[in-house]
């Protein structure tokens, strides 16, 4: 009975549904087993396609630990593939499902949302009488009861008896507490190792914080050392753990984690590039690069805006260009209007036509359209980057590398109407009618069944008389005789 390899089937009657359906026992969900997302409902097959869970419920997640947890009109379960039901009700698992030495329930009961804890073997280890939790770290989890917050750890033991006001925690080792209008610090198991005494208190890296005290702030250590005076009003940011932004008299600068100015509150405003390690300040309409030491680069001058957080758009002449990070210029000055639509696109418009570039100024569409609109993904329901371009009074669509979706011309209000499915494979397109529930665009498969590649790798298609799945990690279809 327990070798692995013995299959049987066991019937079970699904209250739910007034069906029965079987599963096929092979022991807990193995990780290569995969959750296809169908119009019928979720159901689970495993790495040669066989069906083991049919469409029972309309959301299956596999947790971490092998085990479903399947939803269906707000009704949940967990079960083993066997089909036996460790947990049943009205309730939702909220924590991250990656863990699998505990669980953390919501449910609505009466007019308020409430939280409890069950254990690694699905028993209620703390009740529903919290309306907040927060996960600390893997040993620790904070729950809130009316104004407070309690420390628990995994088996729902209670740490200590602080009533927490606010938890600051940047998923590091140690964390900040505020009690009784003060901060301080405890470490990963929720021992205090620094008083009770600051005003505020920053996480600047894993052994530093920044302290405010008697009208002071401070770089402290994990023991609470004060380790050098700082004299600014305001920790802005923190950058990278090592940097950190501050400001003085309305004026910022930048120290590092052991408080030694790196540039001094001399400016507007700072931040740190994406692509380099170069800081950004600038005062009016005057851009300066520094690099990482604090050191002058450039000025950059005539400047009007920051493109995606890497490119600074600059004007000439009444026309507009894009310098790069180290402040070379990257489009010359001849667009009447540069757009960032997203972190991998950038619209542009010369002589009232539009055209489209990446980030590496590559040239993806000529300047030659009415319009081109980006498709933000609560507008469409998309899994990737989309745009629309126009022409006379329609759409057409393309990706973000300019390959067309399909050649099919819809007005701008119907574009809400289409789902987009990609295959991997052959780079082409299936678009659905989101009301029909039909293909409108058939460039790929000759069938697509209505499963989302947003929460699974694999989807079911079908060629004529034969139906397979396509994985897009192996990269490979694969038919079922």
């Amino acid at each position: 009975m327990k070798n692995k390899y013995f299959i049987f089937y066991l019937l079970i009657f699904s209250i739910s549904y007034g069906k029965i359906y079987k599963f096929e026992n092979l022991g807990i969900f193995k990780k290569n087993t995969s959750v296809i997302h169908s119009e019928k409902g979720d159901y689970v097959i495993d790495e040669n396609g066989n069906t083991l869970i049919k469409p029972n419920y309309m959301n299956i997640e596999i947790l971490n630990n092998g085990f479903l947890y399947c939803t269906s009109n707000s009704y949940s379960k967990i079960i083993d593939n066997t089909g036996k039901v460790y947990l049943s009700g009205y309730y939702e698992i909220k924590n991250s499902t990656k863990c699998n030495s505990y669980y953390i329930l919501e449910k609505k009961i009466g007019n308020s949302i409430k939280y409890s804890m069950l254990n690694s073997s699905f028993k209620e280890v703390l009740g529903y009488n919290f309306n907040d939790f927060k996960e600390i770290n893997e040993n620790l989890i904070a729950f809130k009861k009316d104004k407070f917050w309690t420390l628990y750890n995994t088996k729902g033991e209670q740490i200590n008896d602080y009533l927490i006001e606010e938890i600051s925690n940047n998923n590091s080792e140690n964390f900040a507490i505020k009690v009784d209008n003060k901060w301080g610090i405890l470490n990963s198991k929720g021992k205090l190792i620094s008083e009770l005494k600051y005003e505020d208190l920053y996480h600047v890296d894993g052994d530093y914080f920044a302290g405010y005290y008697n009208n002071h702030w401070f770089i402290i250590n994990n023991s609470d050392s004060f380790l050098v005076s700082i004299n600014v009003d305001l920790f802005n940011n923190v950058l990278d753990g090592t940097y950190i932004i501050v400001e003085y008299k309305n004026k910022y600068g930048i120290i590092d984690k052991y408080g030694n100015e790196v540039l001094p509150t001399n400016y507007n405003m700072i931040f740190k590039a994406n692509k380099s390690d170069y800081f950004v300040a600038f005062n009016k309409n005057v851009l300066f690069l520094f690099d990482k030491n604090g050191n002058y680069i450039k000025e950059i001058k005539n400047y009007t805006s920051i493109v995606n957080n890497q490119y600074f758009e600059f004007e000439d002449n009444m026309k507009k260009g894009l310098l790069n990070q180290d402040g070379e210029p990257f489009l010359p000055p001849i667009f009447s209007d540069i757009t960032p639509c997203n972190d991998l696109s950038i619209i542009i418009k010369k002589d009232n036509k539009c055209g489209l570039l990446n980030p590496d100024g590559d040239l993806i569409l000529m300047p030659e359209y009415k319009n081109i609109i980006y498709l933000d993904p609560n507008y469409i329901k998309i899994d990737s980057n989309y745009f629309a371009i126009q022409k006379n009074d329609k759409y057409i669509l393309i990706n973000n590398k300019g390959n067309l979706v399909s050649d099919i011309q819809y007005g701008f209000n119907e574009l809400k109407n289409i789902q987009i499915y990609e295959n991997f494979l052959f780079d082409k397109y299936n678009l659905v009618d989101l009301n029909s529930k039909k293909i409108i665009s058939n460039n790929a498969f000759s069938y697509i069944e209505l499963s989302d590649f947003k929460y699974s790798n694999i989807a079911r298609i079908k060629n004529g008389k034969n139906i397979g799945y396509y994985d897009r990690i192996k990269n490979k279809v694969f038919y079922i005789k």
